[in-house]
């Protein structure tokens, strides 16, 4: 469409992203064929249905990629000479990213739920951290603990749409409202309410 910006493919980049990370967190040789299988699909669904050129989506794949090579680089702690100052330095890079490839003011909003999440997420990920480092939970416990996580986020996500509404807050105030609140939520709430469940318990070490 002539209003709507189609590169990069976003589709495609998420789905590089998501289903890379999880390929990575699992780690078996079948879920990471099954997460090749699905990246494939979704990239090949966009040309399929004529939402994106393929420059779109080769753009999206370069992006998500590099991405995903920066998450790696940081599960193998590349970045630990920087003492994690690195972490900070996103709030920088993303606001003038996203108004590189978003640049009317529609899009502001968006930008700042993503830099409010990503700086309450860090925030809330530091305070855990002082507490001490959790241990992944294993089998049927991940599967679980992984469902009530997205329970949650799912139910606040509900509840802010229609607060935010009755109260009727400004487009980038709510977009900053909402930001905090699940970005918090996903690095301190989950966690407190898992460890409540007996689903995720505190490394010894």
């Amino acid at each position: 469409r002539p209003d709507s910006y189609g590169l990069p493919s976003g589709h495609t980049m998420m789905a590089i992203v998501f289903w890379g990370s999880l390929a990575l967190e699992v780690g078996k040789r079948w879920f990471s064929i099954g997460a090749s299988i699905m990246i494939l699909g979704i990239i090949s669904s966009r040309l399929y249905l004529a939402v994106h050129d393929i420059e779109d989506v080769l753009i999206g794949a370069v992006i998500g990629i590099g991405l995903l090579e920066l998450l790696i680089m940081k599960r193998r702690n590349w970045f630990r000479r920087i003492n994690g100052l690195h972490e900070w330095w996103w709030l920088l890079v993303v606001p003038f990213g996203l108004m590189l490839f978003f640049p009317d003011e529609g899009k502001v909003g968006k930008m700042v739920l993503v830099v409010c999440f990503y700086a309450a997420w860090i925030i809330g990920h530091r305070g855990g951290k002082r507490v001490g480092d959790f241990a992944n939970p294993s089998g049927w416990s991940r599967v679980v603990a992984g469902s009530v996580g997205v329970l949650v986020v799912g139910t606040l996500a509900m509840c802010l749409r229609h607060g935010l509404q009755i109260i009727s807050l400004s487009g980038s105030l709510s977009e900053a409202v909402a930001g905090f609140v699940i970005g918090g939520s996903t690095s301190l709430l989950i966690p407190w309410i898992l460890v409540k469940l007996g689903l995720l318990h505190r490394s010894k070490s």
